[in-house]
């Protein structure tokens, strides 16, 4: 069928083999997730230059998908989440010019010099690294200015990691949840002056840090459950009017806390599962 534009095969036993009967194809989206595909797969991907949309995630493709990856240069939207993926890879992908999404979730990535390879693909616009061991090599993530996404949950960054953000100015969506968070990186956050979307459960918030979230005007959906949050904390969330969905499970707010949300006017989805909350709340 070689008027093919889209195919996606998810959850085929298609192997590497496989791939090189598709290899003809002028398609612009390519679904290949858990295929049982190494990185010998690629060697065949690589003549279909017509590609905008490849999904490789949940195989066993490692860092020598790099060379052939590289020749995909109208690919806009990357997957290889939940792969064998260390970084050495990313020194290739900076000649994708047009690449704007990138989804890189549990793979094998910790190095310093991945982080830095990566730095250089400046095109990015959304960006995911979560369950990766980066740790504070998270700062050179700050050359990659037009991200409008960036997912780094479960990344072992902890205190300081947080120092580049007001580098990333056109933030719109950001997700660090379960990392050991520090005061002055909440700081940094409130000079994120577009996010709408923010999600920091289990970060350890300190006292006093929630004044910085409550200064992020535009926040329109906020996850800050498993922390330490009290009735104070609340109210110094109080003056974010324009949120509609808020997540405290499992915090430590109080009957008395719960005032604090009365300005919420556009709230439509709130969340207090597990916290000390009784018939006064209601």
């Amino acid at each position: 069928i070689t008027t093919l534009k889209s195919l996606n095969l998810h959850h085929n036993n298609i192997e590497d083999e496989g791939v090189e009967f598709i290899s003809d194809l002028k398609l612009e989206s390519l679904g290949l997730c858990r295929c049982a595909l190494t990185s010998k797969s690629t060697s065949f991907l690589c003549k279909i230059t017509s590609l905008k949309k490849l999904d490789l995630s949940e195989n066993i493709i490692n860092d020598e998908c790099g060379f052939y990856l590289s020749m995909l240069t109208d690919l806009e939207e990357l997957d290889l989440h939940d792969n064998s993926i260390e970084g050495k890879c990313f020194k290739e992908f900076s000649s994708l010019k047009k690449l704007k999404t990138l989804k890189l979730c549990q793979n094998r990535i910790s190095q310093e010099e991945a982080m830095i390879y990566l730095s250089q693909t400046v095109s990015l616009k959304s960006l995911n690294l979560s369950q990766n061991n980066i740790g504070q090599s998270s700062i050179h993530l700050s050359n990659l200015t037009n991200l409008k996404e960036l997912e780094l949950n479960l990344c072992k960054i902890t205190k300081g990691g947080l120092s580049f953000f007001s580098n990333l100015k056109k933030l719109e969506i950001l997700k660090i949840s379960q990392n050991s968070l520090g005061y002055d990186d909440f700081e940094e956050l409130s000079h994120l002056v577009r996010l709408r979307i923010l999600s920091i459960f289990g970060c350890g918030l300190e006292k006093n840090s929630t004044n910085f979230i409550g200064n992020i005007k535009t926040l329109r959906n906020l996850e800050m459950f498993s922390n330490n949050i009290y009735d104070a904390g609340l109210a110094s969330l109080s003056g974010l009017v324009n949120l509609q969905i808020l997540k405290l499970d499992s915090t430590r707010i109080t009957d008395t806390g719960i005032q604090h949300l009365s300005q919420m006017k556009e709230l439509e989805i709130l969340r207090l599962n597990s916290n000390s909350l009784g018939n006064e709340t209601l």
